[in-house]
């Protein structure tokens, strides 16, 4: 990666406390699952490339959007790999117990993430992850031979391998025989009185008998100990010693065994060591990536659009460790709104003390850190931030005592380098412009710094009490007045930003509210003189005004809002019941033509008997004027279905090819592959092609999108309710084949279907025959295809109501 990507400049060095950025890397650092991860967080640089700022925040989302899909997708608790990583490489090295269960956390996670991504349906929505996940590969014999060989705490497990089980029954087995003797010994040797009130004890791991040392003679075994006072004699009585013997060759034979399996085993991670420690890198960095998440939860964070140059347009945001502070304490934090961009590129914020002017500089600035560090950020929908290279700021007391530097000097300092190392892709933060010295004097050269900063194109977001530097902002192009608002009325500060005009400190209504005496506030007032009261209160009385106009501005929105909400609710309402009336004119259309085909079979019956009478002429004639009217009760129901279509989606749809789509009486949503005039081409899943009418279609989107939808969304019914578009035949008689396909039909009609399937089977072809009978008794624009062998071929009807 290019190191361009990590060259922002900040100054001073302590930017992070001052700031208070490193309150978000510590927060950060805590949802980490491993000290490696932690230790990335520490080392992680901030971003100067917008591409990549990009992919770090669609990392988080994607992160996010997995974890709720596929719970099981996270990082869990590790441990540090840099013991294992020294040693991983020394042939015949045998691990250590720890650095085992280290090596199948790695390999459960690799095939927990790659088992869920596996299952990802859409992989585009998450490029990024599977991108970081390409190195990732499955171990899992190792896996299993280690999961078959520790139990969770990092015990070994007694049927490890077939030899250490049989060593473990050979031990129990001498274990209940060595407990069985030594019970035998201490009830008889308790009844003669020769053991003391304990009866045994343990002593260089085998099992001794407590014996009195008057007693110690009368008892053959070994003598192992004896207490401080001399007074008790520790005894392995001579019955056991040989099956004690037993015992202990058998934990040797299983601490033999044991360290064979592990020395087995360290071999088998030896010869994959490159591939545990490419999978532990990933983990590291999902684990990275999972406390961005978790974190993004806490401070409300949000993803604005990222632009390639120096800019900023923050809607709604927040101090995002006010916010979360105040989240906790169920209290509410103001926000505010702020835009700057090349035509305004430097902001002076004034307003009372303690009015909130520092929290918003700060604000800003760790903002934007958040942002170039590749986290979302707390700020509302519509957001805009742009790339810096350097970040410089400087708040608050500054003083040096080992540079010698007084708190004006060490401001003056931070000054020289601003102007030394700023540019237009630079943002400079700087609290209480000019204080610290004498006001003419730091007036002056705060206005004059100001000056080359807006020489330079640099952005930058400064406070200040100072009226020149208001005055200066107000008539200067590039430079823009911001003002923390003040109730003047209840004398006390609102928190709200508002742009375009500075702001009064109010300082003797501050002082006022706090007691100073009148006399004294008397004599300040004729010191400063007239004018500055004067301005003063004009701009509050501005602000006053301005808060007013923007209630009832507020207020004449809400109202427009609304009645745009009831015109279009009453629009889609007048839609609706035009589209249901025409739906219920084409199926009291359709009824009538079931009806009339009915009659017209009917009147071909009367026909044939008029042929018999000789009276051929007269009959027909009748048919001829039955006829007519069925064509044009068919020409009204085109009318009435076009009529439909462009009450539904004349004007609001332009259908094109790709889309999806599918037909008003069905669910299958197919693809439109080809346009022409007012028909269409439809493909289905498995291959099926039709041609329909672009007013029988309904547009639709992706199938798999559908799959993927949470929430619940409704539309109006198009179809009948409860109608099976598919009918099978087979197995039926010939009338019983007739009677129901008579009906069914019917149905299709009355259901306002545009395609059917009727599967009657190859055979002897009479259920064919039937459906062919059928259809004599419907009018002619029901067609019938034969689909594909692959569809079913001759032995399946499609029928498509034309």
């Amino acid at each position: 990666m290019s190191p361009d990507l990590y060259s922002m400049k900040t100054f001073p060095e302590t930017i992070d406390e001052l700031l208070e950025f490193d309150r978000i890397r510590t927060m950060l650092t805590n949802h980490c699952m491993g000290e490696s991860g932690k230790k990335a967080i520490q080392k992680l640089p901030f971003l100067t490339d917008s591409a990549e700022i990009r992919y770090q925040l669609d990392l988080v989302a994607e992160w996010e959007l997995l974890n709720r899909l596929y719970p099981d997708c996270r990082v869990f608790s590790y441990a540090e790999i840099e013991s294992l990583r020294k040693v991983l490489h020394i042939e015949g090295y045998v691990y250590e117990v720890e650095e085992f269960l280290l090596v199948r956390s790695v390999l459960e996670f690799s095939g927990r993430i790659l088992s869920v991504l596996e299952k990802v349906e859409e992989p585009d929505k998450f490029k990024g992850i599977l991108g970081e996940c390409k190195s990732l590969e499955r171990q899992d014999e190792l896996l299993s031979r280690l999961s078959n060989t520790f139990d969770p705490d990092g015990n070994i497990l007694p049927d490890a391998s077939p030899d250490l089980k049989k060593l473990h029954r050979y031990y129990f087995s001498k274990q209940r025989e060595a407990d069985r003797k030594f019970a035998e010994l201490v009830r008889e040797l308790s009844k003669s009185g020769m053991l003391t009130d304990n009866k045994e004890s343990l002593r260089n791991g085998r099992r001794v008998l407590s014996v009195p040392a008057e007693h110690k003679r009368k008892i053959k075994g070994i003598i192992h100990d004896e207490s401080a006072s001399g007074k008790t004699t520790f005894i392995e009585p001579e019955g056991v010693i040989s099956v004690n013997n037993d015992l202990f060759d058998a934990e040797r034979a299983i601490k033999r065994e044991e360290y064979r399996i592990l020395k087995e085993l360290s071999g088998d991670i030896r010869s994959v060591a490159q591939l545990i420690l490419k999978n532990h890198l990933v983990m590291v960095f999902l684990d990275t990536v999972q406390a961005k998440t978790r974190l993004t939860k806490d401070l409300k964070g949000r993803i604005p659009e990222v632009v390639d140059h120096a800019y900023l347009d923050i809607k709604e945001g927040y101090h995002p460790l006010l916010l979360y502070k105040y989240s906790q304490e169920n209290r509410k934090v103001v926000p505010f709104n702020l835009n700057l961009d090349r035509e305004n590129h430097i902001l002076v914020i004034s307003g009372p003390n303690a009015g909130g002017k520092s929290v918003l500089l700060k604000a800003v600035g760790i903002i934007q850190l958040m942002l170039q560090f590749g986290l979302p950020v707390p700020v509302g929908e519509g957001s805009k931030l742009g790339v810096f290279k350097s970040i410089f700021a400087d708040l608050g007391d500054q003083q040096s005592l080992e540079d010698d530097l007084s708190t004006y000097s060490s401001h003056l300092t931070a000054m020289r380098y601003f102007l030394q190392n700023a540019g237009p892709d630079s943002l400079i933060l700087i609290d209480e412009f000019g204080s610290g010295t004498d006001p003419k004097i730091g007036g002056a050269l705060a206005e004059s710094i100001l000056r080359r900063l807006r020489y330079l194109k640099t952005f930058g977001v400064i406070t200040t009490h100072f009226g020149n530097l208001k005055i200066y902002a107000n008539n200067a192009s590039g430079l823009i007045n911001g003002a923390m608002t003040f109730d003047k009325g209840e004398l006390k500060p609102t928190y709200e930003f508002s742009a375009g005009k500075p702001g009064s400190s109010f300082g003797f209504e501050i002082a006022r509210k706090v007691g100073i005496h009148p006399a004294i506030l008397k004599y300040a007032k004729n010191k400063v003189g007239s004018n500055i009261e004067v301005v003063d209160g004009m701009l509050a009385d501005l602000q006053k005004e301005k808060a007013e106009l923007k209630s009832k501005l507020s207020s004449i929105k809400e109202r427009e809002d609304e009645l745009k909400r009831i015109s279009s609710n009453f629009e889609n309402l007048h839609r609706e019941m035009e589209v249901r009336r025409k739906k219920l004119k084409l199926e009291k259309k359709q009824i009538e033509h079931a009806h009339q085909t009915r009659l017209q079979k009917e009147l071909e019956e009367l026909v044939k008997e008029a042929r018999k009478e000789r009276n051929l002429e007269k009959a027909q004639q009748a048919l001829k004027t039955f006829k007519e009217k069925s064509r044009e009760m068919i020409i009204e129901q085109e009318s009435i279905k076009e009529e439909l279509h462009q009450k539904e989606f004349s004007g609001k749809v332009e259908w094109k090819r790709g889309m999806f789509a599918r037909l008003r009486s069905g669910s299958e949503i197919g693809r439109l592959e080809a346009l022409k005039g007012k028909k269409a081409t439809l493909e289905f899943p498995g291959g099926l092609r039709m041609e329909a009418n672009l007013r029988d279609l309904i547009p639709s989107r992706d199938p798999i999108e559908q799959r993927k939808e949470i929430s619940v969304k409704t539309e109006i019914s198009y179809s009948g309710s409860g109608f099976n578009s598919r009918l099978d035949i087979r197995g039926l008689r010939y009338r019983e084949a007739v009677d129901l396909l008579n009906d069914y039909l019917e149905k299709a009609i009355l259901a306002n279907q545009d395609q059917v399937r009727i599967t009657h089977g190859k055979g002897e072809g009479a259920l064919k025959k039937a459906l062919l009978e059928t259809l004599k008794n419907f009018p002619p624009n029901i067609q019938r295809i034969d689909p594909t062998e692959e569809d079913g071929g001759e032995g399946v009807s499609i029928l498509r109501f034309l």
